[in-house]
């Protein structure tokens, strides 16, 4: 588990941060997956699914809010090999302009 780029997060602080980043992989191991983008992937689509299933959908900030840090960044780091640099601008980036204009706006921050 890494920390790496969790100073700016979409949760309320770096440690909740952290604790999410641990129950993520901790689901890796439970879901039978490795760290590949394709099995990322398919773990943020699992992430997202139990989401909606606690009641949240498309409607809702915080549903944009855990596409953009779930989904947006494997696809971010498939295309780029790179982490996000600022997981909460990258996350606002996706909310107000949608998930491939984020994703082009952080390849732009990281020039």
């Amino acid at each position: 588990m890494s920390n790496e780029n969790s100073g700016s997060v979409v949760f309320d602080s770096p440690e909740i941060n952290l604790a999410y980043r641990y129950l993520h992989d901790v689901a890796h191991v439970e879901q039978g997956l490795n760290f590949s983008p394709p099995d990322e992937f398919e773990l943020a689509r699992w992430q997202m699914r139990r989401f909606e299933r606690a009641g949240f959908n498309r409607n809702d900030l915080e549903w944009h809010l855990f596409q953009a840090d779930a989904v947006g960044q494997v696809l971010y780091y498939s295309v780029t090999k790179q982490f996000v640099s600022d997981q909460l601008q990258f996350a606002l980036d996706c909310v107000r302009h949608g998930l491939d204009r984020g994703l082009y706006l952080e390849m732009e921050r990281q020039k």
